[in-house]
């Protein structure tokens, strides 16, 4: 049998936790970590970057970003051993934050012609939409690297969906209390 397409290679590691740590607690530690330091990262450029905003900056920022998360994840990752390929993960990570971006740019341009008569429910939806959706396309290209590696690489996606999510509630959360509002 003659085939251009080979099988994906069976995974040959289990995913590194320390002792006494469940995985999916690591794995949410992981992104926890790497998000958060990431989207400082991000916020940190954009801010130096305000006095000459331009898409030059914002694409210096969105690509550092995505490396800091990246880097940060990949050493609880191979934390005791090499066991995820670094050039591959960091690429992953800095197409999956650029695309994660550009998918929160589409969520909140669509929200905005979304003719519902309340424009607090279309905030809503928008606001609580982007922290999953960005979390899934980021985890996606994630795992497209990971699956080859470790075995139970699907729970990566879900793990980076929930933990984006709560980063973006949060980031919410102070948002609201630092520029005030009465939520309308």
């Amino acid at each position: 049998m003659d085939t251009d397409v080979l099988p994906l290679p069976q995974p040959i590691h289990s995913a590194y936790t320390p002792a006494g740590w469940h995985l999916v607690a690591w794995w949410m530690l992981a992104a926890l970590c790497g998000l958060g330091l990431g989207l400082f990262t991000t916020g940190v450029i954009v801010f130096l970057g305000l006095q000459h905003f331009n898409l030059g900056i914002f694409l210096v920022a969105v690509l550092s970003g995505g490396a800091v998360v990246g880097s940060v994840q990949l050493q609880f990752l191979n934390a005791p051993r090499s066991t995820v390929s670094v050039h591959r993960w960091l690429s992953a990570s800095i197409i999956g934050c650029s695309l994660a971006i550009g998918g929160a740019f589409m969520i909140v341009g669509v929200a905005q012609h979304i003719v519902i008569p309340s424009p607090t429910v279309v905030a809503i939806l928008a606001d609580y939409l982007l922290g999953p959706i960005s979390g899934f396309i980021l985890g996606a290209s994630q795992w497209l690297v990971l699956r080859r590696t470790i075995q139970h690489a699907g729970m990566w996606i879900l793990t980076i969906v929930v933990s984006s999510s709560i980063i973006w509630v949060v980031l919410l959360l102070v948002a609201s209390y630092l520029f005030g509002g009465n939520g309308d």
